[in-house]
């Protein structure tokens, strides 16, 4: 379950980036795929998220307010996706290439925006936390990593 939850972490610290950049050649197909159906959906998952991090992290209570930044940010950042999928399901049935290609560039930007304010809170937030802390952090962030390369290594081109 652990595992599977950072295989769909929508705003990964790392690698998302370098997933978009790796499905470029693939970009007129995935701009044209219908987005996620339920509204939400990406606040939600935050929310798993959050609830299991702090878990595997032991956030302690002197790490909260740290935390707490980390966790607003991301349930920002959740909120922005949110916003930019619902508009894109509004109009996904009359979208043309160039529409649905303009969404797609604003979805993968707002990515990139988010990761620019995600990075710096999570930088505080492992600044504070013990070796044990960070040696879990580090597992966790590159299993994902690993998780996304893998996928790019085997999709087809």
């Amino acid at each position: 379950m652990r595992f599977q939850m950072f295989t769909k972490f929508p705003t990964a610290l790392a690698g998302s980036m370098a997933l978009a950049l790796a499905l470029a050649p693939g970009l007129p197909a995935l701009a044209q795929q219908p987005p996620p159906p339920a509204a939400g959906r990406a606040t939600n998952r935050v929310e798993q998220q959050i609830t299991y991090l702090h878990k595997a992290l032991k956030i302690t209570p002197a790490q909260t307010p740290q935390w707490d930044a980390f966790t607003a940010v991301m349930r920002e950042n959740a909120a922005h996706m949110d916003a930019l999928y619902e508009a894109r399901a509004k109009q996904f049935a009359t979208m043309n290439a160039i529409a649905g290609l303009n969404s797609y560039k604003q979805i993968v930007q707002q990515h990139a925006d988010d990761l620019q304010h995600l990075v710096p809170s999570f930088q505080a937030l492992y600044d504070v936390m013990s070796p044990q802390q960070r040696m879990a952090a580090d597992r966790l962030f590159r299993y994902r990593d690993a998780a996304s390369s893998k996928k790019s290594a085997t999709a087809p081109n």
